[in-house]
């Protein structure tokens, strides 16, 4: 029954993208994701005000990408609020309006679930954040989940990276040619941008940018050296949108990580 509910799920998500036709930006990797999602979503709500859509319940997965496209909430166990859940679906089917850019986060714990998440949206742009041993129930061979991580790649038709993660540059290959391919890190500089001299306080958090030989001198109300890993891709998603760096700088002024 629950797989039967599912495909359902799926395929009125995705009529949705289908009709609508929302640029989508999707997250994935082993941590940071949620961070990183919103750090995104503020960002695009800077440029493009409510045109944006991300789920405030920071869902993810296979019923967390059809709820986040259903701007919904889980109807758990209760069976009059998954009647509600299917009505919603469909007036926004129909509906005249939808978010014009949805970010979404696509967490995996089997095989097979990344094809179904790029199945019901695939993304205009997708994020890889890192890739580290997690749900070493569902994938015991460790390179399987690599595999199925790297899936949004192939099903992306823009792809920002960590070049620093080695599990993901050596599947790079793997990648069409012809994809583009925006690379951020701070330990490897082989990537379009970098970040160097990271200063980590109690209050904020400074960073250099180098981009195209260019520095750029950043700081911001963050805490914790790792927080760079989390906002360098919002700079890579700026750049694929084509937005320049002093610009993008000046929209995440007030970025501030979720309660």
């Amino acid at each position: 029954m629950k797989r039967i509910i599912l495909q359902l799920l799926a395929q009125l998500a995705k009529k949705i993208i289908k009709r609508h036709r929302p640029y989508i930006v999707a997250v994935t990797g082993t941590v940071g994701k949620t961070t990183a999602t919103n750090f995104v979503y503020d960002f695009l709500h800077a440029l493009y005000g409510d045109r944006v859509y991300m789920s405030p319940y920071n869902y993810n997965g296979e019923y967390g990408v059809p709820f986040t496209i259903f701007q919904t909430q889980s109807p758990y166990s209760n069976p009059f609020l998954w009647v509600w859940v299917f009505i919603k679906g469909f007036l926004i089917l129909f509906a005249r309006t939808y978010p014009g850019y949805i970010v979404l986060e696509y967490g995996i714990d089997r095989e097979g679930e990344m094809d179904f998440l790029v199945d019901i949206a695939r993304p205009d742009l997708s994020i890889i954040l890192n890739i580290s041993k997690n749900h070493v129930v569902s994938f015991p061979v460790f390179s399987k989940y690599i595999k199925e991580k790297m899936k949004i790649a192939t099903g992306s038709k823009k792809l920002i990276v960590n070049t620093d993660d080695k599990n993901i540059m050596s599947h790079l290959g793997d990648i069409p040619t012809q994809k583009e391919v925006i690379g951020y890190g701070i330990k490897n500089q082989e990537g379009e941008f970098y970040a160097k001299d990271i200063v980590a306080g109690l209050e904020h958090l400074s960073f250099t940018l180098v981009y195209k030989g260019e520095e750029y001198e950043m700081s911001y109300p963050l805490i914790g050296e790792y927080q760079v890993y989390n906002i360098l891709p919002v700079f890579a998603v700026g750049i694929g949108l084509g937005i320049d760096i002093p610009t993008i700088r000046e929209l995440l002024a007030d970025i501030h990580p979720q309660k």
